[in-house]
């Protein structure tokens, strides 16, 4: 009983997380089916149990025991499972692991019977279970990662050849306090552009020499400044409404929903989801900065306006998909995730000091994060407060002034 309150809850919480995206936003393809199986303990249930079963008790048997000639079967099964990640759960999800298809074809074809591969190939007598050698190297790799993490309580690091395709890693409580965290509530994790990173670092010495505290000085700056959401599980505040306005003036107008195809989209079934329209999130996020008072000033206003200032505008990435989400994991963050926010659904009041700590140490040494733009590497991170437009409101945590825990 349990046990299937916890997947119930779990494929629930995970699939309201992306219901009210539209496909190209990273939403689910049939938005009514998705809403369907959200109200219905039973599929709800049904769902969570048979998806933990395919994955860890029928895709381990088949590759360890059935005959090398049909588990290429499993291979069709996998690609069945990712288009329903993608009508009932996540577009992008959904296609960003068909890749995976060659590595099931490589796993579970049996080659020793194509006539393309019957030289090079293992021969069919080398997949017998208890007796082919081709068999026993791949049951002592998956033991051994089993017996490693069972051992120091921790997966595989994730290193290149290395990867644990930690897919979907948390409970669902665990997951809907990281939603309220990141993605519902009023605060972002976010990372701070490398080109931005560089600028501000003057004035924020200049600002700190004339007395003000750093935090104080990194608030001023990113006050007012846009998050920009990356398609994921990030929410964008118009994902829900009927019609959004984007910008100000002649040149940006009202977004209406007026075509057949529109009108179709935001039926009362919301089959496709309910964005009113595929937003370009970055220029989404950019727009806002023209709805700004031009009568305040702020310290952001002088960064730009300075004679050698490269900057065009001040902006923060929203990057909790990218280091955390649903489909990422990384080990260092589990420590102080279990600290701060597992512990209470409102760690995040709180500035998750510790979790900011970790994640600017981990954004230093392991230099992973990359701005695909500038191909330059992200290296400051900050836990901020926004309003109802996704701006700053104001700095709570920024990374480079907190310590490190230390483990023991």
């Amino acid at each position: 009983m349990l046990v299937r309150c916890f997947l119930l809850l779990a494929m629930r919480y995970i699939l309201s997380s992306f219901v009210y995206k539209t496909p190209k936003a990273g939403g689910p393809v049939l938005n009514c089916l998705s809403r369907l199986i959200i109200r219905s303990d039973v599929l709800c249930g049904a769902l969570g149990a048979a998806t933990v079963m395919f994955e860890v008790l029928y895709v381990p048997s088949v590759a360890a025991f059935a005959p090398r000639g049909l588990q290429i079967i499993t291979a069709y099964l996998m690609v069945l499972l990712h288009i329903g990640i993608a009508l009932v759960h996540s577009s992008a999800i959904g296609v960003f692991f068909l890749p995976n298809v060659a590595s099931y074809v490589v796993g579970f074809y049996d080659f020793s019977d194509d006539p393309l591969f019957v030289r090079s190939a293992p021969a069919a007598g080398d997949w017998t279970p208890f007796e082919g050698y081709c068999w026993f190297v791949g049951v002592l790799l998956n033991v051994a990662a089993v017996l490693y993490t069972a051992w120091s309580r921790k997966l595989i690091v994730e290193d290149w050849p290395l990867t644990t395709m930690a897919l979907f890693p948390w409970s669902g409580q665990q997951w809907q306090n990281l939603h309220n965290a990141f993605v519902e509530g009023d605060t972002r994790v976010v990372a701070v552009p490398p080109h931005i990173g560089e600028c501000i670092k003057d004035r924020v010495r200049q600002r700190t020499s004339e007395g003000a505290s750093e935090l104080a000085c990194i608030s001023e700056i990113f006050v007012g400044s846009p998050v920009v959401p990356i398609v994921g599980a990030a929410k964008l505040r118009g994902d829900e409404d009927g019609i959004v306005t984007i910008g100000t003036g002649k040149a940006s107008g009202n977004a209406s929903i007026s075509s057949l195809w529109e009108r179709i989209r935001h039926t009362r079934w919301r089959m496709f989801g309910t964005s009113p329209f595929a937003k370009d999130l970055r220029a989404y996020a950019m727009s806002k900065v023209l709805n700004k008072d031009t009568n305040k000033s702020s310290t952001s206003d002088a960064l730009l306006a300075g004679e050698q200032s490269p900057l065009d505008c001040v902006y923060l990435y929203d990057i909790w998909t990218r280091v955390l989400g649903p489909t990422c994991y990384q080990e260092e963050f589990i420590p102080a995730l279990e600290t701060e926010l597992f512990k209470a659904s409102d760690a995040g009041n709180t500035g998750l000091p510790i979790l900011i700590a970790v994640l600017q140490n981990w954004l230093l040494n392991s230099k992973r994060l990359v701005e695909v733009s500038s191909e330059r590497t992200v290296l400051d991170c900050a836990f901020v407060k926004v309003d109802s437009e996704d701006k700053v409101e104001r700095v709570v945590t920024w990374g480079r002034m907190c310590d490190v825990p230390q483990t023991s």
